[in-house]
């Protein structure tokens, strides 16, 4: 069931291994953090940003060619708007409300990015 839905968090660089592609981190980050039920293969993919948004998608983001693991806490809800603001530390912090029939969390994301105001 879609409801209106409100989250407030940090977006973290994933961290890539020394000599490790793109595509290798985001495998790596898919078997790290899979749902033990289920065999993953990332052959079942087309590209990264798929695996990544099909496999974590309430748990990581693909922004700009970069991986971010999302942080966030639920909160009350009145109505629509999308924040987000880069910290001293390379993370990203955001706030984000949306009704969940229209998009999902890392599209209110993508969104919140969009309308960073750079300095």
């Amino acid at each position: 069931m879609s409801e209106t839905v409100r989250y407030k968090g940090v977006l973290s660089k994933v961290p890539r291994l020394k000599g490790e592609s793109f595509y290798e981190l985001c495998v790596r980050t898919c078997v790290e953090n899979r749902n033990n039920s289920y065999e993953f293969d990332p052959k079942d993919y087309d590209n990264a940003y798929e695996m990544i948004h099909e496999e974590l998608w309430n748990s990581h983001t693909i922004i700009e060619n970069q991986l971010y693991k999302i942080e966030k806490e639920e909160m009350d809800c009145d109505f629509e708007f999308y924040e987000a603001n880069r910290r001293f530390d390379g993370k990203i912090e955001f706030h984000v409300m949306y009704y969940n029939g229209g998009c999902g969390l890392t599209e209110a994301i993508e969104e919140a990015v969009k309308n960073i105001k750079e300095n």
